[in-house]
């Protein structure tokens, strides 16, 4: 077997890139795959654990109040004293 012709070299490396260009193509996408399902699997997972699990036995005045009191007071002359 004799030296390959510049015309042979350059099918040789044609055929390589694009086969190598398929495999990887085929790569990413089992890749995307993969991480759907692991998405997926861990979504549920964390739906199954967490939602619907908790119990709130308050009315919505309650529920209200809650929210009011959680929230922090803010000093809007401190903002005012900024853009004065």
């Amino acid at each position: 077997m004799g030296a390959l012709s510049v015309d042979e070299m350059a099918w040789a490396m044609k055929f390589l890139t694009d086969k190598l260009s398929s495999q990887v193509k085929v790569k990413n996408a089992q890749d995307t795959v993969d991480e759907k399902v692991y998405e997926r699997a861990k979504t549920e997972k964390f739906l199954n654990e967490v939602c619907g699990k908790w119990e709130d036995d308050k009315d919505a005045d309650e529920m209200v109040r809650d929210i009011y009191e959680s929230r922090v007071n803010k000093d809007y002359t401190e903002l005012e004293k900024i853009f004065s």
